[in-house]
């Protein structure tokens, strides 16, 4: 793990992100090269998943469970339940486990949860980016976000910065500073993407992607199921601030999946291997910043359908 420090700047340096014009994913994300240029030059693809029967036998399993109650936004990792969870994780990946091992033949599982709105406005999910899983510089991981009902604009949908992966930010965790919260409600307004899929589609995000998701303004729950993607035989890690410790010192330890099954969030966690304490100091980004990234990825989608028309005619012309 030395080179996963060293990359981390662990001599107390003031970090300002970089966009990064050129993103070439550091290990393969997928074999089919639409979803992997997709993938690379806006960090999400949708893409058909799950059929009528899988996607009603998730949602008949769902409601089968132990009902809690909750309200606006929860996962079922809030289920103080362990049995459940752990029910929930091994349900996910016998159901979807082997798809996406075919479709991201170097990624497995890591564990699997539902995520639901309810009905209201407390159901909103702010803008944020996803903690880091693995040493981003040498690898990748991202999540799958499969709805069990349509989703549309009323019901809560997943909304997208496209392309904010572009901004190498390899050190996320509970605690520690979002570059981008300081504009999150420009970046509301103005940014954000959102995708609206049919119940047994699929999202795959870059765990870079900066999103959010609306209310739930319908009457009735909006269910989805989220697993995270690691690469087979990559070492899992996880970055934790202690708000009781300089703001700087962040802590890197080595997780295995039971841990984000046991994990309360926010706490210190316990009985996990610590790799390295190390300072790292990151500044927010000012609206400029967040312009800046807008222009670059209307110049980089310009200069791709210019590509795809010159494509379309020597095709054409070969015709």
């Amino acid at each position: 793990m030395k080179e996963l420090i060293d990359t981390l700047n662990p001599e107390m340096k003031f970090q300002k992100p970089q966009f990064l014009k050129a993103y070439f994913a550091p290990i393969p994300f997928c074999p089919d090269e639409v979803l992997h240029g997709q993938f690379e030059r806006e960090g999400i693809v949708a893409f058909p998943l799950l059929d009528f029967s899988e996607t009603n036998d998730l949602l008949g399993f769902y409601h089968d469970l132990p009902q809690v109650a909750f309200d606006g936004f929860h996962t079922s990792l809030f289920r103080e339940n362990y049995t459940d969870r752990k029910k929930i994780d091994h349900k996910l990946k016998a159901v979807l486990g082997s798809k996406l091992e075919k479709l991201f033949p170097g990624f497995i599982p890591l564990y699997g949860s539902f995520m639901v709105k309810e009905p209201g406005v407390r159901s909103s999910m702010k803008i944020h980016q996803d903690w880091s899983y693995v040493n981003e510089e040498k690898s990748l991981s991202f999540a799958i976000w499969v709805p069990l009902n349509d989703v549309n604009e009323k019901n809560g949908p997943v909304r997208f910065m496209k392309s904010s992966h572009r901004y190498s930010l390899s050190v996320r965790g509970p605690g520690i500073l979002c570059p981008f919260e300081k504009e999150s409600e420009w970046i509301e307004e103005n940014a954000l993407a959102s995708f609206h899929l049919k119940a047994g589609e699929a999202i795959a995000w870059h765990h870079r992607v900066l999103h959010s998701s609306a209310p739930n303004y319908a009457h009735a729950p909006r269910i989805a199921v989220t697993l995270i993607m690691v690469p087979r035989g990559e070492k899992v890690i996880h970055f934790f601030h202690d708000p009781s410790k300089p703001e700087s010192e962040i802590e890197m330890f080595e997780v295995d999946s039971e841990f984000f099954l046991t994990y309360s969030i926010g706490k210190r966690p316990e009985g996990q291997k610590l790799l390295e304490t190390f300072s790292f100091s990151l500044s927010s980004l000012v609206l400029e910043d967040i312009k800046k990234i807008l222009k670059n990825n209307s110049n980089i989608q310009g200069k791709i359908g210019i590509l795809k028309s010159i494509n379309q005619f020597f095709r054409k012309s070969v015709k």
